[in-house]
């Protein structure tokens, strides 16, 4: 938490994605799910002052940016 609080108030962090998948790059473990992300959203939305609303439309941002950031391409025909 002191590391995404300290991107998000230091280094220009702007969303909960910039955060968790390339300041501290915690979403990208194999372990991560669903409920991780929703309570990093819940942790980082409080230390920076979000409201429930913030809260959520960042989560919800942060979930459709982590799985096209984990998308495979598609293949090409060459």
């Amino acid at each position: 938490m002191a590391e995404a609080v300290h991107a998000m108030s230091d280094e220009y962090a702007v969303t909960l994605a910039d955060v968790v998948l390339r300041r501290v790059p915690v979403a990208l473990g194999a372990c991560w799910s669903a409920e991780c992300g929703r309570m990093a959203s819940k942790r980082v939305g409080s230390a920076v002052g979000w409201d429930e609303r913030q809260t959520f439309a960042a989560w919800e941002v942060f979930e459709a940016e982590r799985e096209a950031f984990l998308r495979k391409p598609a293949a090409t025909g060459a």
